[in-house]
């Protein structure tokens, strides 16, 4: 579509077939709106439980698209996020709020659970949902919000009514009961706090077939080619009605194109950063997450070991040598994109021309304690090199130089 409806440019011809949000795309659109098509200017932005800025590939770049706007940021942590915000509105966290509780489905069972506040350190009046729906009561649009909530919960049995408030507990109890089809009443939830049941072979694989596929010539999805080549001839058509400038057609080509070709085994970092030798990867310590919260959590960061509230650079032994680096010296990582130190770690289980370093650490915020600023913030230096396709960031395509700080 275009131009697109959407500020993180989902499903447009942007990036065609991105369904999981492209979360770094946003801060970029509010940057320059009119460079990605959008027929109005952003006044305000919302931020719910995200310190996605700062946990981004080139992450610096980010915070640019926060200077133009109103912020408002809705958090349990002061992160760097709402370093640039204009209000800061705190959250109450899991133990202090309703949920429904996401719960992974396996193959043979199907399970609902729900989180009920424990306590209310901070006497706080709101949390993250009440906030939202007192805003949408003020701007005059509650019951349109009622009918989204619905629509996007898929409240169908049991949906909120409009011209009516309703609390995180009562919403969480009309997710119960549509979730277990009024069969399980809500004080066995507040008992229980979960309910599960084993699934037969025809839930399981039969279920909804004959209801989705409709017969001979109705296909309820083209084959994986034509759906890429389709998508191409719309990208082409809508970059020339609209002689669009921001759109590379043969780069979009390289990645649409339903048979491999030598092109997608040279991604563009690898092909024009000759003069950095080293391949840049992240990876994730279970310490850590995007947020910046668990950054906060003496017990992951003190109390599990000597070494869970820092990452450092892992790099082979035999690269280490050739360089002369010994474990726990100071590095500099250098990529097109900036420089920044890390601590040495050697390691055998790594390639001899790879760097990788954890993301989700070294945070910035001056509100957080110095032991949640240790570490290498290792995304201000990722070069940004989107999937046009999915719309998924890259964090595994820099190229990097190595050497003594």
């Amino acid at each position: 579509e275009y131009p697109p409806k959407r500020v993180d440019l989902q499903e447009s011809v942007y990036f065609p077939h991105a369904t999981h949000n492209v979360a770094q795309q946003v801060l970029l659109t509010m940057a320059n709106p009119k460079k990605y098509g959008l027929d109005y200017t952003p006044e305000m932005q919302i931020f719910y439980a995200t310190n996605r800025p700062f946990s981004t590939a080139d992450a610096r770049k980010q915070f640019t698209g926060l200077a133009k706007t109103y912020n408002v940021v809705i958090d349990i942590v002061l992160s760097e996020t709402a370093e640039f915000a204009d209000i800061v509105l705190p959250d109450l966290t899991y133990l202090e709020s309703w949920h429904l509780s996401p719960t992974r489905y396996t193959p043979n069972t199907k399970h609902t659970a729900i989180r009920q506040p424990v306590t209310n350190a901070y006497k706080l009046p709101h949390d993250g949902y009440s906030i939202l729906w007192e805003l949408a009561k003020r701007l005059g649009m509650r019951d349109d919000y009622i009918k989204q909530i619905n629509k996007k919960w898929k409240l169908k049995k049991y949906p909120f009514k409009t011209g009516q408030d309703y609390t995180a507990r009562q919403a969480v109890e009309h997710l119960w009961r549509e979730k277990t089809k009024g069969k399980k009443d809500f004080t066995y939830a507040r008992k229980h706090g979960f309910t599960g049941k084993k699934l037969t072979t025809k839930d399981t694989h039969l279920k909804g077939v004959e209801a989705k596929f409709k017969g001979p010539d109705k296909p309820k999805m083209n084959f994986y080619t034509e759906q890429l080549l389709e998508s191409m001839n719309k990208i082409k058509s809508t970059t020339r009605k609209h002689r669009l400038s921001g759109i590379d057609l043969d780069k979009y080509a390289v990645a649409l194109s339903p048979l491999p070709n030598k092109a997608h085994g040279f991604p563009t970092p690898h092909r024009k950063s000759a003069r950095y030798p080293f391949y840049l990867i992240t990876y994730k310590r279970m310490y850590r997450n995007q947020s910046g919260n668990t950054a906060l959590n003496p017990i992951l960061n003190q109390g599990l070991g000597p070494d869970t509230d820092e990452n450092f650079a892992l790099i082979n032994r035999s690269t280490a040598q050739r360089k002369r680096i010994k474990d726990g010296d100071t590095l500099v990582i250098e990529t097109r994109v900036g420089k920044v130190k890390a601590k040495a770690k050697l390691t055998e289980g790594i390639r001899p021309d790879t760097v990788a370093v954890s993301y989700h650490y070294g945070q910035k915020s001056a509100d957080f304690p110095e032991f949640a600023k240790k570490g290498t913030w290792i995304n201000s230096v990722l070069e940004s090199h989107d999937d046009v396709v999915s719309g998924m960031t890259s964090f595994n395509d820099s190229k990097c130089k190595l050497y003594k700080a």
